[in-house]
This record gives structure tokens, C-alpha cells and sequence, in this order.
């Protein structure tokens, strides 16, 4: 898997850590979320976090490293 490690000086896009599911799916489920994403199970993330064909991305805000969202609409799917 390719290693993401972005920021600028609000926030940090990096791989989505295993530690990291219980938060995305949380957020995916919200209903302000929901609407806009679709919802995986914690294992369906999981096991995406070692597909070479997904990157799965998470973001932090900086000020406090706390995670603030899922990019699961932004992972990659190699189409060919």
C-alpha cells in the first residue's frame, strides 16, 4: 500500500490505520455522514486496509491529532 502522509496547517490526510475503524465507521453512521457516503462494516474497512487496489485515507486535525474524518470518499479503486 502506498504511504499517505499530507497536511497542511489545519489538517492531515494519512493511511487509515486498524486503530482508526471504530471512528470511521462512527462517523459513516452519522446522519449528517450518511447521506453522502456509503456505509461499510468495520470488517469491510479492514480488510480494504490491506488491498493493494484501495487506499484508504483518514483526517486529523492538527491542532489536537485527533481524527475528524473518513475519506472513504476519496479511496482509489484500480478500474483495469
Amino acid at each position: 500500500m502506498k504511504e499517505i502522509n499530507e497536511k497542511n496547517d489545519i489538517v492531515k490526510l494519512k493511511n487509515t490505520q486498524e486503530s482508526d475503524l471504530d471512528f470511521v465507521v462512527e462517523w459513516e453512521h452519522q446522519p449528517d455522514n450518511a447521506q453522502y457516503v456509503g456505509q461499510w462494516t468495520r470488517e469491510q474497512h479492514r480488510v480494504s486496509l490491506s488491498q493493494e487496489d484501495i487506499l484508504h485515507l483518514s483526517i486529523e486535525e492538527r491542532s489536537t491529532n485527533k481524527l475528524i474524518g473518513s475519506t472513504k470518499t476519496i479511496q482509489v479503486r484500480r478500474l483495469c
